[in-house]
C-alpha cells in the first residue's frame, strides 16, 4: 500500500479525505495521534478506507528524528456496514425499500400530511402464484425485479418505492391529489398489463389491482392505513382485477372485508394467546333408547374477555385458512389438557369434534391427530369426528384416508349438514360413515312442510338401511320432535333439547 506524500482526489462513494503525510507531522512534538476518518490510493489506485496511528521517533536526547505510521486497513469492515445497513433497510430481491424502511417513510408522512399530503398505493400482482407454480420460483423472482423496474421509471423524486413482500408492491406518493394519484396508478397498471414476461419459450400476461388512501392527520398509523387500503386493493380484484380503487368508508362491501381483516388478525391473536373456550351441547335419543351425547364446541374469547360467538369466527377463520389452527386448539384442550377430566365425567357418553376443510386438507394434521389419540386419557371409541359435505366436496381423497384412519383406530364418523348440497348421497358411496346428521334446514319447518317431511325421511331411510345413526340438527320446538320421533329418526340436536354450555359446568354437575 502506497504511502506517499502526495495527495490524491477522494473517490467517489467514501466521502472522506484522502490521507497526507505531513498531516502526521505534528506527532513529532506529541506522544502519538490517531485519525479513522481517511482513504489511501494503493499502487494498483485502488482506495483503501484506514485507520491511521502516528507515534515519533526520538532521538536519544528526546529530540524528534522521525515517526512511524501505523495503517489499519478499514475497507473490508466499512463495506460489511454499508452492506448490513442497505440490508436493513431494503428488500433483498429488488433492492427496493423493505417493509419497516417503508412503514417509517410513511410514519413521517403521517406527521407531516398539514403540509404535505401524501397518497399511499398498494399493487398486487394477479395470478402470481400460477406463474411462480407453473415456471417455477426463478421465474416468479424475475418477474418481481422486472416489475420493480418497470414502476420506478414512471416516478418522481420524492416518491417511494417498496416491496412489502410476497407479489405486493407499495407506493408513497407526494405532489398529487387522490384523483391524480389515481390517474397514475392506471397509468402504470396499464403499461405492467402491457408488459408480456417470457420464460424459457413461454410468455405469460400479467396484471395488477390496486387501491389507495390519502395519508392525512386522521390516520393512526401505518398499520391502520394499509388495512384499509388493502380494503380497496380486495375491492379491485373483486370486481374484475387490473383496475385501481380509492377507499372511501362506508363502502358495505368495502367495510365487511375491513370487519374480516380485523376479525382474522383477532383470531390469530386469540390462537397465540390461548383466548377459546370451550363450550358443549347435547345431543338426545329422540327414541327412548340409548344414552346422549356431547359435541364439543368452541367459542372466542375478545380481548375484554367477551364471549364472540361462532357465526362471528367461524367464517373468515375458514376463509382466511386459519380454521385448522383453531380445530388444533380444540382437540388438543378436549383430549389432553382437559383430558383426564373429561373421562371422569362423561359417564360413558361419546364425545363429537368438528373437522373443518382447512385440516383436512393439510398433510401434516392426520399425523399429528394420531398423536393426540395416543397420548388422551380418553379410548378412541368414545370419539366422533363430525366432517362437513363442504369439507368433502373440496377435499375428497384426502377425507377418505382421514375417514378411513379414524375409523381403522376405533372412532366414529358422523357426516355434517347432510343434505345441504347436491352430492350428499353420493359420498356414502366413497366411505362407511356412522352418523347422519340431516342438515338443520330441513329440520326447522319439518313439523308443517310437506316437502321436508319427505326429504328428512328419505335421509332417514337410507341412513338405516346403511347402518347409521340420524341426528336431527336445529329442532327448535315439540311439534319438530313429535314428527322425527314418528319418521324414527335416532337423535335430535337443538336449542329447544339442550342450549349449548360452558364446558366448566359439565365438571360441576
Amino acid at each position: 500500500m502506497s504511502a506517499s506524500g502526495g495527495v490524491s482526489s477522494s473517490r467517489a462513494g467514501y466521502g472522506t479525505a484522502v490521507a497526507r503525510i505531513d498531516q502526521y507531522l505534528p506527532v513529532t512534538q506529541r506522544s502519538c495521534m490517531s485519525g479513522d476518518d481517511a482513504v489511501l490510493i494503493n499502487r494498483d489506485q485502488e482506495a483503501r478506507e484506514i485507520n491511521a496511528t502516528a507515534a515519533p521517533v526520538r532521538a536519544a536526547g528526546g529530540s524528534p528524528m522521525g515517526m512511524i505510521v501505523v495503517f489499519q486497513d478499514l475497507s473490508r469492515a466499512r463495506e460489511l456496514q454499508r452492506r448490513l445497513s442497505f440490508t436493513d433497510s431494503h428488500d433483498a430481491l429488488t433492492g427496493l425499500y423493505n417493509r419497516r424502511r417503508f412503514e417509517q417513510a410513511v410514519e413521517e408522512a403521517i406527521d407531516q400530511s398539514g403540509a404535505a399530503p401524501a397518497i399511499l398505493a398498494i399493487l398486487n400482482l394477479d395470478h402470481f402464484r400460477v406463474i411462480n407454480d407453473s415456471a417455477g420460483h426463478l421465474a416468479g423472482d424475475a418477474l418481481l425485479i422486472e416489475i420493480a423496474r418497470l414502476i420506478e421509471r414512471y416516478l418522481d423524486d420524492r416518491d417511494v418505492l417498496a416491496r412489502l413482500g410476497g407479489d405486493e408492491f407499495a407506493l408513497l406518493l407526494h405532489g398529487r391529489d387522490i384523483e391524480a394519484s389515481a390517474v397514475w396508478v392506471e397509468t402504470v397498471i396499464e403499461a405492467i398489463s402491457a408488459l408480456r414476461f417470457s420464460w424459457e419459450g413461454r410468455v405469460h400476461e400479467v396484471s395488477v389491482s390496486a387501491g389507495l388512501i390519502p395519508v392525512d392527520n386522521q390516520a393512526e398509523s401505518f398499520g391502520t392505513l394499509l388495512s384499509r387500503v388493502n380494503v380497496a386493493c380486495y375491492t379491485s380484484r373483486q370486481y374484475g382485477r387490473n383496475r385501481a380503487t380509492i377507499y372511501h368508508p362506508g363502502q358495505e362491501d368495502i367495510e365487511q372485508y375491513h370487519r374480516d381483516i380485523f376479525m382474522a388478525a383477532g383470531l390469530r391473536e386469540a390462537i397465540e394467546n390461548d383466548r377459546f373456550v370451550l363450550f358443549c351441547q347435547r345431543i338426545v335419543p329422540l327414541q327412548g333408547e340409548g344414552s346422549d351425547y356431547l359435541e364439543i364446541l368452541v367459542r372466542m374469547l375478545g380481548r375484554e374477555g367477551e364471549i364472540v360467538a361462532p357465526g362471528a369466527f367461524i367464517p373468515v377463520a375458514e376463509r382466511y385458512g386459519i380454521m385448522a389452527a383453531v380445530d388444533r386448539w380444540v382437540i388438543e384442550h378436549a383430549l389432553v389438557h382437559d383430558g383426564e377430566r373429561m373421562e371422569q365425567v362423561r359417564n360413558g357418553r361419546s364425545l363429537s369434534i368438528n373437522l373443518s376443510a382447512n385440516s383436512l386438507n393439510d398433510a401434516t394434521f392426520l399425523p399429528w391427530l394420531q398423536e393426540i389419540l395416543s397420548a388422551s386419557p380418553l379410548p378412541p371409541q368414545a370419539l366422533i369426528f363430525e366432517i362437513t359435505e363442504t369439507a368433502l366436496m373440496n377435499h375428497l381423497a384426502l377425507a377418505v384416508e382421514v375417514i378411513a384412519e379414524l375409523r381403522s383406530a376405533g372412532c366414529r364418523i358422523a357426516l355434517d349438514d347432510f343434505g345441504s348440497g347436491l352430492s350428499s348421497f353420493g359420498y356414502l358411496r366413497n366411505f362407511v360413515v356412522d352418523i347422519i346428521k340431516i342438515d338443520g334446514g330441513f329440520i326447522r319447518h319439518v313439523s308443517d312442510n310437506a316437502v321436508d317431511q319427505v326429504i328428512v325421511d328419505a335421509i332417514n331411510q337410507i341412513a338405516q338401511r346403511l347402518g347409521a345413526l340420524t341426528v336431527a340438527e336445529f329442532i327448535e320446538d315439540s311439534a319438530s320432535v313429535e314428527k322425527l320421533v314418528k319418521m324414527g329418526v335416532n337423535y335430535g340436536q337443538g336449542y329447544y333439547l339442550h342450549r349449548p354450555m360452558p364446558l366448566e359446568k359439565l365438571w360441576l354437575e
